[in-house]
């Protein structure tokens, strides 16, 4: 009855480790994929829609990496059209 119970036990360890990889591990490991990217300036980059569907704190940061991706790419696109007026301006200048 013992080996039994133990093989259960097993079993549903390796279950649960299976459950634990695929909702919270994989996830992170995506997040920190996108993130590398964002640190090399590749801000067109967007997470998977599964990810920021999902209702709980991995869907929630999820959302939150892409509002700062966008974020990010608003602040960048300032700084160019800032850096071109000032270049273009320059120009005049001379």
């Amino acid at each position: 009855m013992s080996g039994i119970a133990g093989a259960l036990a097993v079993v549903l360890i390796g279950l649960i480790a299976v459950m634990i990889r695929r909702r919270i591990v994989l996830p992170l490991i995506r997040f920190k994929l996108f993130l590398g990217g964002v640190t090399e300036g590749k801000l067109s980059d967007e997470l998977s829609v599964k990810d920021t569907r999902r209702t709980d704190e991995v869907g929630s940061i999820a959302r939150s990496l892409q509002e700062m991706t966008g974020q990010l790419r608003t602040i960048v696109s300032g700084i160019r059209s800032t850096a071109s007026v000032t270049a273009e301006s320059r120009g005049i200048v001379r």
